[in-house]
């Protein structure tokens, strides 16, 4: 209360101040600014995301398990050395935009609702080809200058299935190792992408091992027979981007 008051009373005082005194005002108040959108960060807490994860998604095991481990080795990480990039696929319906939510609910007070999480919609956001050079201009300056603000940001980007390329190669310098763009680190920054690609394949082998009696569990990520399909058809569906 102190520091909203003495902002107040400076603010409304009808006083003459010199220079030196407004940049040490202009400094507390940025102090203060950033201080308040720090606030709006959680203490990371694994057994929180875990049991969120447990109780909010099912018969989803195998995002889970790889969301429990990627999102808390990067939380825990005080000087990480890349962003947190998740890449999510599969059919409409299955939950993708859940799971970016519980992640954004266990990194946010205010979850999903944080004016830290930037979403774009790639038909939505991006609709006229005629307009490529001014959305990459506009999503490198929105991408930098939150970053740039507040490094715990979290960009989420829906149907990148439907993303032009030029807009992607926009996003691809902010995600590599030690990225540095314009003397802004990102490391700290969380992205997330959400496609349909390769959603068939995973129907498909999940269908299969359905009428072979195997569990629905036994289905793992780093099974031979659903990494090598996926891959396979989202680097050759010629209507994806990736």
């Amino acid at each position: 209360m102190k520091v909203h008051l003495l902002i107040v009373l400076l603010l409304v005082s009808n006083i003459a101040l010199s220079s030196g005194v407004l940049e040490v005002f202009a400094a507390a108040v940025s102090v203060v600014y950033k201080f308040f959108q720090r606030d709006d960060l959680l203490p990371f807490d694994f057994k929180r995301l875990e049991k969120d994860l447990r109780d909010s998604l099912f018969g989803q095991h195998i995002v889970s398990d790889v969301v429990l481990k990627a999102v808390t080795s990067f939380m825990n990480d005080s000087n990480p050395n890349k962003p947190l990039v998740l890449s999510f696929h599969g059919t409409t319906g299955v939950g993708k935009n859940h799971v970016a939510k519980i992640i954004a609910r266990n990194v946010y007070k205010k979850g999903i609702q944080s004016k830290h999480i930037h979403t774009y919609i790639s038909e939505h956001h991006f609709p006229h080809r005629t307009k490529l050079d001014l959305y990459s201009a506009q999503l490198k300056q929105w991408i930098h200058g939150n970053v740039s603000s507040f490094p715990r940001s979290m960009f989420i980007f829906d149907e990148m299935d439907k993303m032009q390329p030029q807009l992607i190669d926009v996003i691809k310098p902010f995600l590599d190792y030690n990225a540095r763009v314009d003397r802004v680190s990102f490391h700290n920054a969380i992205f997330i992408f959400l496609s349909n690609a390769g959603g068939n394949v995973i129907a498909e082998v999940a269908l299969d091992y359905w009428r072979e009696g195997k569990n629905r569990e036994e289905l793992w990520m780093n099974s031979k027979e659903m990494e090598t399909k996926i891959l396979q058809n989202i680097f050759n569906d010629k209507n994806s981007v990736y």
